[in-house]
């Protein structure tokens, strides 16, 4: 069974309809959402991997808490004020930022935060 992804907040789609999808194609198993959908329970509860690509999507412990497989937290950005870092410590969950990441959350969060 392939890895579980979801990528959050792809209101114009533009996101879903990019070719660099390509690359990953076959190993990850992907759905977008827009924001507006209701999530099926079972995706919910199988997900492994998200991406971010907004910070209106607030990451706190009752989100984590709804998602138990989670594993890996992709923001696009190179910020996580909208992500409670300390819950998705003790939830065991990575966090990978974009590029421009703030020094002193590098610095925190090292054994846990990565960076691209």
């Amino acid at each position: 069974m392939k890895p579980l992804m979801i990528v959050l907040d792809d209101r114009e789609g533009r996101i879903a309809a990019s070719p660099v999808w390509r690359q990953i194609e076959g190993r990850v198993d992907i759905h977008f959402f827009n924001g507006n959908e209701m999530m099926d329970p079972v995706i919910r509860e199988n997900v492994l991997i998200i991406m971010a690509l907004r910070e209106r999507t607030v990451i706190d412990e009752k989100f984590l808490l709804r998602f138990p497989r989670m594993q890996l937290i992709l923001q696009t950005g190179g910020h996580a004020y909208h992500i409670d870092l300390l819950a998705a410590k003790r939830s065991g969950v990575a966090i990978v930022l974009g590029r421009g990441a703030k020094i002193g959350i590098r610095t925190y969060f090292r054994d846990r935060l990565l960076y691209f």
